[in-house]
């Protein structure tokens, strides 16, 4: 969209924005449709590729091993892994707290068996670092 010859710069930016609200109303419902349709369809496909490939730029796997012996994969699978975080156990020990920045530089990070890993409720994980910050 162009800016009219007797327009002012303002009177183009708010007619700009009155364009982009339109659209966006026009296509939100359908571009939300689409989306709720595609992961009804693939969801757990999608979360089981995602959880295999999510990394933090090195391209590593977080679990070695079938992600289904992770504990509680079938209470996380239930609510298909919405509100779960996969979680370390080493970076909260009963006797010992390791950071991220630690477990990666001892390489114990990524690539972990699954009896390492958890799937916890995100706000008991949250909870679960807030406790052993103080």
């Amino acid at each position: 969209m162009r800016q009219r010859k007797n327009e002012t710069k303002e009177e183009y930016l708010e007619r700009c924005r009155i364009k982009q609200r339109e659209y966006y109303k026009r296509n939100i419902e359908k571009e939300h449709n689409r989306q709720k349709e595609y992961y009804a369809k693939n969801k757990e496909k999608e979360r089981e590729r995602h959880l295999r490939t999510y990394n933090r730029g090195d391209g590593k796997h977080f679990c070695c091993e079938d992600l289904s012996l992770i504990e509680n994969y079938e209470l996380a699978k239930a609510d298909n892994f919405k509100g779960w975080d996969l979680h370390h156990r080493l970076e909260i020990g009963s006797f010992y707290t390791l950071s991220v920045e630690e477990l990666k530089s001892l390489d114990l990070y990524f690539d972990r068996p699954a009896d390492e890993l958890i799937y916890l409720r995100h706000n008991e994980h949250a909870a679960l670092h807030n406790k052993y910050r103080k």
